[in-house]
């Protein structure tokens, strides 16, 4: 399964793409925009979206859902994916639940 974690901001969102089956991780910074992120969810072969709870996650829930992606979404207090010291990264990405295939 593949899992982009969003770490949202009101300009700039951070990715973290996941492999659940290879544990590999790839990150990269996005512009918070409409079009920006409708490339990268259909560049990459996204199986599930996470993001926190916050301003931007309900335009950015529907857009995905409209691509037919599924959507989870966590307080930002439950789920921490992103620190800005960078170390814990991988850490808490690997953290998300998994998911069962339908």
């Amino acid at each position: 399964m593949k899992i982009l974690a969003l770490d949202l901001g009101k300009f700039k969102t951070r990715c973290c793409f996941f492999d659940t089956e290879t544990r590999k991780h790839e990150f990269l910074n996005a512009a918070t925009d409409r079009n920006y992120l409708t490339t990268v969810f259909q560049k990459h072969k996204i199986d599930l979206v996470v993001m926190e709870a916050c301003g931007p996650s309900g335009w950015i829930n529907d857009l995905a859902v409209g691509l037919g992606l599924k959507v989870r979404g966590w307080q930002k207090s439950f789920l921490c994916i992103f620190s800005q010291n960078g170390n814990h990264h991988r850490v808490a990405a690997k953290k998300v639940p998994k998911v069962k295939r339908p």
